[in-house]
């Protein structure tokens, strides 16, 4: 009986946070993965490299004096998987908002694909990438599968975050 009543909350706590998640993440264009491919890559050291690859697409993406723009920065959510393997991370990812339009032109005729590989291979040059669009709504089951178990709540990273440090 306890197992039942612990699989159901953990069922509840899956759904309630996936609700959380698509309310507040209207928008996201891009299903993104991004890979180590380093077996002896701690999780800390996984985290400030998913910080450093967001600083450099920001860089990239709005040029000088980015840091004093957070709310053109761009916007993802993010899960640590592999920490007993390759530690990697899958992202829910799109374009600020408050982009200025300049920026979202850029932007837009720019390869997102292209720029979150070159970003990636500066920060790690054994790592590698994946990055397609948003079609369905699988990519924010994949993203948030673990949320499961309350463990798994210190593998997720959110942009929003980073820009009030």
């Amino acid at each position: 009986m306890q197992n039942i009543i612990y699989a159901d909350n953990r069922l509840r706590m899956q759904r309630e946070l996936r609700k959380w998640l698509e309310g507040r993440c209207q928008g996201y264009t891009h299903f993104i993965t991004l890979a180590t491919n380093d077996p002896m890559r701690s999780p800390d050291a996984a985290r400030r490299m998913l910080h450093h690859w967001d600083a450099q697409m920001n860089s990239k993406l709005l040029k000088g004096r980015w840091q004093k723009k957070p709310d053109e920065r761009t916007v993802w959510f993010a899960c640590m998987e592999g920490k007993e393997s390759a530690v990697h991370w899958h992202l829910l990812w799109r374009l600020a908002w408050d982009m200025s339009p300049s920026r979202m032109d850029y932007a837009n005729t720019i390869s997102i694909a292209h720029l979150t590989d070159e970003c990636w291979r500066k920060t790690t040059p054994l790592g590698s990438t994946k990055t397609l669009k948003i079609e369905s709504a699988g990519a924010h089951d994949y993203v948030t599968k673990r949320l499961s178990s309350l463990p798994h709540i210190e593998e997720f990273e959110d942009s929003l975050f980073l820009k009030r440090a």
